[in-house]
């Protein structure tokens, strides 16, 4: 007996084409289902109690988007300050720029040990998005996923691989069903296989839209509370003056994005918040987070035909 004898006697596959695209919708859905269950039971009291005061833009950056957003907006609080500039002194800053540490001596104007990694990364010139991959740096952001994650705001790295783990689970479950459904349609000639197609890419989604978890939902309310607290200050974005004489424009990066800030008067801001192609020479982002919390969402999973 064939594999294709014995797929043609076996349930499901032996439904007719509609019959299998609505056993494939419950057969995603219920997948998917138990996924968010497990991982949404998986979650961890944490504290989400905010003082503005208290409130450090690169840890509120990470927390809000990950190590790379920390970064990002620690080079341009930086750059805002007179940290970093542009070689060869040029004004017209953007992510094409080369940057460079002001002087040796400038790190003794900064207390924070992820900063003076960032200023010794610019040490000699380079553009903004090498900080992304500088080990030091990437190394020295960490110390804000480990006092996020002793606050049980975002999920350990642990977690996030047995997140990974559970995602392969389901999707192999998936498209191993979709592709002997396939395999068994074309060797019968039959080729109506769009939906099938269109929805086992939307389970594919839909798998890493609600089986990843980045933040814990203390984490999720921590960055709600950051976003309410600063709301007056986003709305007097425009007022605000570029020198680093307060960390406004720094917070306002780390909580809302880039974009909420004015070109004109953060000319900085151009280098992280234009949207970059892959292989570009700016500021393109990686997300270092895998399986976590912020991954692609996709509609419902479903069927297809192909009976």
């Amino acid at each position: 007996m064939t594999v294709l004898d014995l797929l043609d006697e076996l349930y499901p596959f032996t439904l007719r084409g509609p019959e299998f695209l609505q056993f494939y919708l419950g057969l995603g859905l219920l997948v998917v289902l138990a996924l968010w269950i497990v991982t949404r039971g998986s979650d961890r009291p944490g504290t989400a109690s905010v003082a503005i005061r208290g409130v450090d833009p690169y840890e509120a950056a990470y927390l809000r988007s990950g190590r790379d957003e920390a970064i990002k907006v620690a080079v341009f609080s930086l750059a805002d300050r007179g940290l970093l500039v542009a070689e060869g002194g040029r004004s017209d800053l953007n992510a094409s720029s080369r940057l460079v540490a002001r002087a040796a001596g400038d790190k003794r104007l900064v207390n924070r040990p992820f900063e003076r990694a960032v200023l010794e990364h610019f040490a000699s010139a380079g553009k903004p998005a090498t900080a992304l991959k500088a080990p030091a740096v990437r190394e020295a952001a960490e110390s804000y996923h480990r006092a996020l994650e002793s606050r049980g705001l975002v999920c350990s790295h642990a977690e996030t691989a047995a997140a990974g783990s559970r995602q392969l689970v389901a999707r192999l479950i998936l498209v191993g069903v979709s592709a002997l459904r396939i395999g068994q349609a074309l060797a019968h000639g039959r080729y109506n296989l769009m939906f099938l197609v269109l929805l086992t890419v939307a389970a594919w989604f839909a798998v890493g839209r609600f089986g990843s978890r980045r933040l814990t939902s203390a984490g999720r309310r921590q960055v709600a509370s950051l976003r309410n607290m600063l709301t007056d200050l986003r709305k007097r974005s425009a007022t605000l003056k570029p020198g680093g004489s307060t960390n406004e424009a720094a917070l306002l990066a780390a909580v809302f994005g880039f974009s909420v800030l004015s070109a004109a008067a953060f000319p900085a801001a151009r280098a992280f918040s234009m949207p970059q192609s892959e292989g570009s020479s700016g500021f393109s982002s990686d997300s270092g987070c895998s399986s976590s919390c912020g991954s692609s969402c996709g509609g419902g999973c479903g069927g297809g035909c192909g009976g």
